[in-house]
């Protein structure tokens, strides 16, 4: 085994003299040597690159594991001739059983947001976060503000008065929500949030 240190060192890994495996960092293939490294080995059938964990949408190593035939580096299209490989079970990232393990022994929050992963993941995370632990939970769109707050729960027999009239003797602010089908007036789904808690 072999550590190329320097850049210099990285590209003669690019023509390798004998059959090798090259080790490199930025599994997600957006940035570092590993891109100048499939510059130069995506092209040539007898190459195979391995994916190893999650490649998130919109990156290189996503669109190979997708089957991708051309990739685009450094503003040229690179053919993909080179066998593509993924292997699932290394990624490093806890899944969604470990995060509502993790955050059903933590506070309720005013709410929660979604703001890693794919689209479809992060809906996902979003539901059963409202349906496990009862939680108002949002994915924000790219670039949307959003107010946060804090929430003070009383004590679990106190008295919450909202506004409009409702009571709510269970200590949690909407964790009823689910069955109006409204919105509020901050755009939070069925009709509650924890800041304005008063139907559209």
């Amino acid at each position: 085994m072999q550590e190329l240190r320097t850049a210099a060192e990285s590209m003669t890994a690019n023509r390798p003299v004998r059959p090798s495996l090259i080790v490199s960092v930025s599994g997600m293939a957006t940035g570092g040597r590993v891109v100048h490294h499939l510059r130069h080995l995506l092209p040539d059938r007898r190459n195979t690159v391995l994916i190893v964990g999650f490649a998130a949408e919109g990156t290189r190593a996503r669109d190979l594991a997708d089957g991708a035939r051309t990739i685009k580096i450094h503003g040229e299209y690179v053919p993909v001739r080179a066998e593509i490989v993924q292997a699932d079970a290394f990624s490093a990232h806890a899944d969604a059983d470990d995060v509502l393990s993790w955050l059903a022994a933590a506070p309720e929050p005013a709410a929660t947001y979604v703001v890693h992963g794919d689209a479809s993941a992060a809906a996902a995370l979003r539901d059963r976060l409202d349906h496990e632990l009862g939680w108002t939970a949002a994915v924000p769109a790219l670039g949307e503000r959003v107010t946060t707050r804090t929430r003070k729960l009383p004590g679990p027999s106190a008295l919450v008065r909202r506004k409009g009239g409702r009571a709510n003797r269970s200590g949690r602010i909407g964790r009823d929500r689910g069955q109006s089908g409204r919105r509020s007036r901050c755009g939070w789904p069925d009709g509650r949030c924890a800041g304005c808690e008063q139907p559209r």
